[in-house]
């Protein structure tokens, strides 16, 4: 900060706030005194009588919020967050596996300084995620830039979308469609299950799909305008957030009854959310009606707790995982008979 009287009242005011968001919360105050110091440790001089008009100004030109206490002093009325809050915005961005360690840090780092000098040691907290991107030559961040850019432009975008592959020969990933491009309409983005995923429409499919954006390079704002408009809707999409999906596989939402052992409740809430529909069957075994997308993955969940549950309905869905259930032990018998 620049010394001298001048260029010091220049910003008094603005010195003044900032050492109040910064130096207050609901338990602590600071006097007159203290402002007085802290001005003076950037070269302007004041005394009780200016910091009471300053602090009118402060309150009623720039419309912050200020108690004022006879004894304890000054104090922020409203900080611009409160402590939970910041909390819960440095717990969301260190669990988000689309956001590389060094980047969570970094926007850690940022979210810190919203703080007060007594609630920031209570931020320092990292969670340790797994499967979390380690290195990216472009960040997810940025690219959701891009795909807002795009969607409040009403323009579409095109991106290669990448699959990993390990591979002897050391290249480990493959391109979608022989590394052509996407070219899709962007409608929105949506968080699940750690992972980023953009919501567009694909004109030559006439649908819509996900896409998980840690997986799209090369993105780029393309001139032509949005297609899909007149299939999409917070309707749609409502409909579609609110199926169970797993890993995002695309597949048919369907209502289906699950039919379990008690012991396995806790796994069907945890999957499901405390709203799904749990009904005892009979002492042992209960009944779950669940909005799911069917798919691999789904299936895979059901296998975890083997005979513990069963799908009861509808019957296609049942039929449907037996054919998976098949195919699995057939790979299996094959594997014997090759032996």
């Amino acid at each position: 900060m620049p010394k001298g009287r001048s260029t010091g009242q220049s910003v008094k005011l603005l010195i003044i706030l900032d050492y109040l968001y910064s130096h207050t919360n609901a338990d602590h105050f600071v006097n007159s005194k203290d402002i007085i110091a802290h001005l003076a440790s950037h070269g302007i001089n004041a005394d009780r009588k200016t910091i009471f008009t300053d602090i009118d100004k402060i309150q009623y030109d720039y419309g912050v919020g200020i108690e004022r206490h006879s004894r304890k002093g000054y104090r922020i009325a409203k900080p611009k967050f409160e402590p939970h809050e910041l909390r819960l915005m440095i717990d969301s961005v260190q669990s988000a596996r689309f956001i590389t360690e060094t980047e969570a840090a970094t926007i850690t780092g940022k979210i810190k300084d919203l703080a007060d000098i007594y609630t920031k040691p209570s931020l320092e907290r990292k969670a340790y995620v797994s499967e979390r991107i380690s290195n990216m030559k472009e960040s997810v961040v940025s690219r959701t830039d891009i795909i807002h850019e795009a969607i409040s432009l009403d323009a579409q975008i095109s991106f290669k979308y990448v699959h990993y592959n390990p591979s002897l020969r050391g290249d480990n990933k493959r391109y979608s469609r022989n590394g052509e491009p996407y070219v899709v309409s962007p409608f929105a983005l949506y968080w699940n299950n750690g992972n980023y995923y953009l919501y567009a429409y694909l004109a030559e499919k006439e649908q819509f799909r996900f896409f998980r954006i840690d997986r799209m390079e090369s993105i780029k704002l393309e001139s032509a305008k949005r297609e899909g408009h007149e299939a999409f809707s917070d309707e749609t999409l409502r409909k579609q957030r609110k199926a169970k999906v797993f890993d995002m596989f695309r597949g048919e939402a369907v209502n289906v009854t699950l039919r379990g052992d008690k012991g396995i409740a806790d796994a069907v809430v945890d999957a499901f959310g405390q709203k799904v529909m749990i009904m005892p069957l009979d002492e042992d075994h209960f009944t779950a009606n669940v909005y799911v997308e069917v798919s691999p993955t789904f299936f895979a969940w059901l296998t975890n707790f083997g005979n513990k549950i069963e799908i009861a309905n509808p019957p296609q869905v049942r039929e449907q995982f037996k054919d998976h259930i098949k195919k699995i032990i057939d790979v299996y018998y094959q594997s014997v008979k090759g032996d």
